[in-house]
């Protein structure tokens, strides 16, 4: 029987929208170009290394952009972040019968901005980030962490990503897992598959 739901953050309950005639606008670079030059620093910053400014500034030396706008990439990346329809709905319904956790792979600053702005850490008992432990989410330690620190049951928890390669690693630790492909389709599966209710 599941006890404990643990849900993913990116591209699960925050989306990112695409602004890129904003990015084009203000910083003169498109948002995709922007930010597929910063991958480099993904890995940093994701473990909590760097900060967002480090990440932001080198993106915008590398690219030869005015560092002056620092403000404005800030002000830009906070923009695209939007909240996936119904998802307040839905973890508000689970929380009444269900721990509910949060298991995210982000950096500090974007993280904050993220449960700041759409007010997520009300719906969790606990949150886990990568930033905060230093460990991707591709390494099994995350989840061993979480298992320990929360006192859980591999068996009696849920893990929900949209990452065949997160929710591969999580199983091995007999953790349940369940592949995110949309909010009716999740509803679907809780429901079908782990008798979940909400």
């Amino acid at each position: 029987m599941i006890k404990t739901i643990i849900f993913d953050l990116n591209k699960v309950l925050v989306a990112y929208r695409n602004i890129e005639e904003e990015y084009q606008k203000t910083l003169g670079i498109t948002q995709k170009i922007f930010w597929e030059s910063g991958k480099e620093f993904s890995e940093e910053y994701t473990t909590g290394k760097t900060n967002l400014d480090y990440v932001l500034m080198n993106i915008m030396e590398k690219n030869r952009l005015d560092k002056n706008n620092l403000s404005e990439a800030k002000m830009l990346h906070e923009k695209t972040l939007v909240q996936m329809p119904g998802v307040d709905i839905l973890l508000d319904s689970l929380k009444k019968n269900y721990s509910l956790m949060l298991a995210a792979g982000d950096g500090k600053e974007s993280l904050e901005i993220k449960l700041k702005k759409f007010d997520l850490a009300r719906h969790f008992n606990k949150i886990y980030a990568t930033c905060y432990m230093g460990l991707m989410k591709t390494d099994i330690n995350f989840y061993k962490e979480i298992l320990h620190k929360s006192s859980l049951v591999p068996k009696e928890a849920l893990f929900i990503d949209d990452k065949k390669d997160h929710l591969n690693i999580a199983k091995k630790l007999e953790i349940n897992i369940l592949l995110f492909e949309g909010l009716s389709k999740l509803k679907k599966n809780l429901k079908e598959e782990f008798s979940i209710l909400f």
